[in-house]
């Protein structure tokens, strides 16, 4: 992963001992790398399970079917997981949300695509806009001289019940310096804080706007300890897991 981004760190908090949350980071060259952030139904041993399930089902799509699209590799999956659980009686319902991410480092290139879930870049502002896509599917979050370029997944999952529609992605200009996030849903539901509601997105986006002098291991830190405040006394309702990445 060195190959691709200067600097990263992951906050990984499972609920349980372990998790249906997952990172992994794929390549067949030191070209082109796949990185996935992966929230898979449940958590604790049943979540851990799909998890893996879905883990090989997207080294298969990579390195055996050579596929470098997100959107075709989501594609893949959506259609070959399912069958994994067709002999048994597990019914998965949108079994997974996923952000993947596609790194060309010969084009300076990044392409998105997400199940339910999206991506950020972070960088100065007068970097950002330039290359801002006029598509419905991104929006731009813009704190005093830095902004977040979001780029937003497809509202479907991966499952047995999920929309038959394919997957689709976006592709940027990658910049020096760009920040890449990619998070489940764990951290920003939360419940906690005075009033016992969820940490929400705003929230995290602020603290990654707060925190852009930091590096991803600092930012790890104070992510860790913001929820940990945020919750007090509250139990953890899901696995967290987040991924900061320095281009």
């Amino acid at each position: 992963m060195s190959l691709f981004f200067k600097n990263q760190a992951v906050y990984y908090q499972p609920k349980d001992i372990v998790s249906g949350d997952f990172y992994k980071f794929y390549t067949n060259s030191n070209e082109i790398g796949h990185l996935a952030v992966a929230d898979c139904t449940g958590h604790g041993v049943p979540g851990a399970m799909v998890s893996l399930i879905a883990s090989s089902f997207i080294t298969k799509a990579i390195r055996e079917e050579r596929i470098e699209s997100p959107a075709e590799i989501l594609n893949f999956i959506n259609c070959e997981m399912p069958k994994a659980f067709e002999s048994d009686e597990i019914l998965i319902n949108d079994g997974m949300d996923i952000s993947l991410v596609k790194i060309d480092k010969k084009n300076k290139s990044l392409t998105f695509s997400g199940a339910n879930n999206n991506c950020w870049i972070l960088n100065k502002t007068e970097t950002i806009i330039p290359r801002t896509p006029g598509d419905k599917k991104i929006k731009l979050f813009t704190e005093k001289n830095y902004s977040i370029l979001e780029l937003k997944g497809d509202r479907m999952g991966i499952g047995l019940t999920s929309s038959q529609s394919n997957f689709t992605e976006t592709t940027v200009e990658l910049n020096e310096n760009d920040r890449i996030i990619l998070f489940t849903d764990g951290y920003v539901d939360q419940f906690g804080g005075p009033k016992d509601k969820k940490f929400k997105t705003i929230q995290l986006r602020n603290l990654f706007f707060k925190n852009i002098h930091k590096s991803p291991q600092e930012v790890q830190q104070i992510l860790k300890k913001t929820i940990t405040d945020w919750m007090k006394s509250t139990e953890q309702i899901d696995d967290i897991c987040i991924f900061i990445g320095d281009i």
